[in-house]
């Protein structure tokens, strides 16, 4: 499986330097990220707020439909709050960082000046950093916790923007949804293991803004 995810990654990435004519974009923008767990009793989750920011190269095969595969950097996590009877308030994150490798597919509809952007595709994420974080009592303390995320995550990414002439180049905006379909807890343990002691299956969910400039080449 992860031999499979290698390829594809390696796949995404050398139309970028095969084709001759194309648009390359560089953008980046906010992540608003999560992830599918229920909250415990007495506590509150909510989205982490994070970064995007990379490079792709877009080729156009119509007037309407280009492939898009990118490269870049793509944070996520989840942020939780409770109020412990011994500890008072406390607040905890889990903070990742992926290398992100999505390829989409985009639709383009024409518009006066500029377009609409409709695109999807798969998104492979490997995990570069992890770390857990909590608060109480006014004392913060830090935790890597890599060995405890799995270092793949693969799901697909969905989105629509739009795109008008700027200069010799074109700006663009386009927020975009992101569903991961791995379990991302645990990374060793099998699938056994985790029904004997009862682990919560992790799957990221990312809201991405992205706002960038693609230049023609």
């Amino acid at each position: 499986m992860l031999s499979a995810l290698r390829i594809f990654a390696v796949a995404a990435v050398l139309p970028c330097f095969s084709w001759a004519a194309g648009g390359f974009t560089v953008g980046g923008g906010l992540n608003s990220s999560f992830m599918d767990v229920e909250a415990a009793e007495g506590e509150d989750l909510s989205n982490h707020l994070g970064f995007n920011l990379g490079f792709g190269f877009e080729k156009e095969l119509s007037p309407v439909f280009s492939i898009v595969p990118e490269i870049g950097f793509e944070t996520r996590g989840q942020d939780a709050e409770a109020d412990d009877p011994f500890f008072g308030h406390v607040e905890s994150r889990i903070k990742l960082l992926y290398l992100q490798v999505p390829v989409f597919a985009m639709f383009k509809v024409p518009l006066t000046k500029g377009a609409l952007n409709f695109f999807a595709g798969p998104s492979l994420g490997i995990l570069l950093s992890a770390k857990g974080e909590i608060e109480l009592g006014g004392d913060e303390m830090s935790v890597d916790i890599k060995e405890s995320i799995a270092p793949i995550d693969f799901g697909v990414e969905a989105g629509a923007g739009i795109e008008f002439p700027a200069g010799t180049g074109t700006f663009f905006i386009r927020p975009s949804y992101y569903v991961g379909f791995m379990d991302i807890n645990d990374a060793e343990e099998d699938e056994e293991e985790e029904e004997e002691d009862g682990s919560e299956a992790l799957h990221s969910r990312n809201i991405k803004l992205k706002v960038g400039f693609r230049f023609p080449l």
